[in-house]
């Protein structure tokens, strides 16, 4: 979810040909929108895809929920829908992590929950985050969400996996 992770998203979804089975939408914005005189409610809109051949299921959105409550929902909601049809056993995320006063290229990073998965990272030369955060927050560096997600993939007994780009503030 959100701009970084939705690029990622947004590929998969189209190398892989998958349908889409599924949306939610969120009304938690403060605000409205007005367009051409009329007033309408902001609204996220988070898809699900799916492909069964691949055994993927695609989770996107281009907004993250403000509200820590919304977003462990969904996030709950999303692992429901993983238990209820037992497509996939591992957890991608993909997002952005900032950085305040990036010089050089951009590069990706990867997070686990799980010491193997940081192994075999390593082995296929994947960059391991490496710099001790101690709250996943919008302001410190991780995009809140990933870290949720892989929160709640362990506590509902998946392995995940989060690829992080970095990218200037």
């Amino acid at each position: 979810m959100g701009q970084v992770g939705g690029l990622v998203s947004k590929h998969m979804i189209r190398e892989l040909k998958t349908e889409k089975i599924a949306d939610i939408r969120i009304f938690e914005k403060p605000w409205v929108k007005i367009q051409e005189s009329l007033i309408t409610s902001v609204v996220d809109t988070f898809e699900r895809f799916s492909n069964q051949d691949h055994r993927i299921i695609i989770f996107s959105g281009t907004e993250q929920p403000q509200d820590p409550n919304n977003l462990l929902n969904l996030c709950r909601s999303l692992f429901r829908l993983i238990n209820k049809i037992r497509t996939p056993k591992q957890i991608f995320t993909a997002g952005g992590y900032h950085v305040p006063h990036m010089s050089g290229t951009q590069q990706v990073f990867a997070v686990a929950i799980v010491n193997n998965i940081i192994l075999s990272s390593k082995e296929k030369r994947i960059e391991i985050f490496s710099k001790e955060i101690e709250i996943i927050t919008w302001f410190n560096g991780l995009i809140m969400t990933n870290g949720l997600i892989m929160a709640v993939a362990e506590e509902m007994g998946f392995d995940a996996i989060g690829l992080l780009e970095t990218y200037p503030r």
